[in-house]
Parts: C-alpha cells; structure tokens; sequence
C-alpha cells in the first residue's frame, strides 16, 4: 500500500506541494518536485526509517527543482524527467534519466508511470502510481497551470486536459503542487466536476478561455 506525506512550503504567495510518497511494508519511497526545504524532507525520510529510491519532477521549474542537488549530495538516486523537459529547460543534475510518455518505471517496489503533458511547458509531465496522481502544475484540482509561450501552450493543454479526462479512472486522487481551494488528494471525479477546463471541449474556446479572453458559451461549445 502507497502512502503520501505531504509538505506545503515555499513561498508564502502560491506555495508549493512536496510529496513523499512510500511503500508502507518495504520502506521504498520517492519524492515528487522537492524544490523547497531539503532539510526538512531528509528528516522525514529518516524518521520514518524511508529508504528513498528516486526523486520524480514534473517540470524544470525553479520551485520545483531548485533544493534537488542538495538533496541528490547526500542521498544519491536517479532523478526522473521527461526527455522534451530535460532538451528544453537545459535542466542537469547528477542522476537525471529521461522518462518517456506512458514509460513504466520501478523505483524499488513503488511503481510509477510517466504522463507526458505539456501545456505548462513542452515537456510537463504527470505521474500515475496505481490510485494516485502527482499532476505538478498541469492541473489543479479547480484549474490549469499558465500556458505561456514559447515554453507553454493553451492548445497543448487542451490536448493534455483531454488526454488525462479519457485516461485517468474517476477515483484515482488528484495531487497538484499548488492549491487554490480544496486540499489536495481529492478524487479525478470531483476534479472534473470543480475544475472548468474539463467542462470545454472546444480548443478555441478552450484557448480564448486560458488566455482570459472571455469565458466559454457552453451551449455553443461544450
């Protein structure tokens, strides 16, 4: 059984959402975008007598990356992110590996599978583990990470917005890394239901909508 301890930490405008995640009978456990207060995240490893098998990143994002090296020193372990994201960002660190869409991976017995889904930027990634889903700033449970070019893409993220209704079961729980009102861990199936971008089915409307360019006529475009 998957566990989740999470830490929100970072700035005091926008927090982010750290997320440990582990095997409650091996030990094995995985970071999800430590960028923030490695410290404090070592310590819980340790406490919990956790034996960390590998750190997963979302996105390049300096919120989401910036401690991984200070982490990386002192508990070496691969580090996971999508091939486009490495290409694009220039992002290094000892152990990076590059992750491709719908790639299986075990990290000691915690299995993941790498989403690619770009719109926040060209190579953002979600990470699936069986009932849980570490969306980083792709989706949040009542909204959309920003799209801005040349990085980010309103029409990339209708298609990932999509991609992740059709492939996601509704009771699996939503993970993002900010919160901007329900707690994280929520199910797929309230996420549908609270966040906007689900209920547009049309890319332009969808793009006129994330760029604030109005608010989508659902009887037109639904």
């Amino acid at each position: 059984m998957l566990c989740v301890t999470q830490l929100k930490t970072g700035r005091s405008v926008l927090p982010n959402f750290i997320y440990l995640v582990y095997d409650q009978l091996s030990k094995d456990a995985v970071l999800i975008d430590p960028g923030w207060d490695h410290d404090a995240l070592l310590d819980l490893i340790v406490r919990d007598d956790l034996t960390l098998r590998a750190i997963l990143l979302t996105h390049a994002d300096s919120d989401h990356v910036q401690n991984i090296d200070l982490i990386t020193s002192k508990v070496p372990v691969p580090v996971y992110m999508t091939g486009i994201e490495i290409e694009d960002s220039g992002f290094r660190t000892p152990g990076l590996i590059a992750c491709a869409h719908e790639q299986e991976v075990a990290a000691g017995s915690v299995r993941f599978t790498c989403l690619h889904t770009p719109g926040h930027t060209r190579g953002s990634a979600c990470f699936l583990m069986g009932d849980l889903l570490f969306t980083g700033d792709t989706i949040f449970i009542e909204g959309c990470g920003y799209c801005c070019p040349p990085r980010g893409s309103p029409a990339a993220m209708f298609d990932s917005v999509n991609f992740l209704n059709h492939r996601v079961l509704s009771d699996v729980l939503v993970y993002p890394a900010h919160q901007y009102g329900l707690e994280p861990g929520v199910s797929m199936h309230t996420v549908k239901k609270r966040n906007i971008y689900f209920r547009i089915k049309n890319r332009e409307a969808f793009i006129n909508f994330s760029e604030r360019r109005g608010l989508p006529d659902f009887d037109t475009w639904a």
